[in-house]
């Protein structure tokens, strides 16, 4: 095709490793060094207890607005929404 030249291929790594070791086996490996790497990191960087389960991390505010301590005042409170 006329416009085949112009593909952007990135890193051309499947034509590259297909020389060396066939794509499946490839494919299947990085498939396998993304997963390890990913649970690596998610271990290190989630909160766990001492089995290694996930933990919810405690948050420094567990007040009721409206108390004594935290008056209802417009313009006093800010709230920002994560995903944990």
């Amino acid at each position: 095709p006329e416009g085949a030249a112009n593909v952007d291929k990135g890193f051309n790594l499947l034509e590259l490793a297909g020389g060396l070791v066939p794509q499946g086996v490839f494919v299947g490996t990085v498939k396998a060094g993304w997963r390890f790497v990913w649970s690596r990191m998610m271990a290190e960087l989630a909160p766990q207890d001492k089995t290694g389960a996930y933990q919810r991390p405690k948050y420094g505010f567990q007040e009721q607005i409206g108390s004594a301590a935290h008056p209802v005042e417009s313009g006093r409170y800010h709230v920002y929404l994560g995903n944990p």
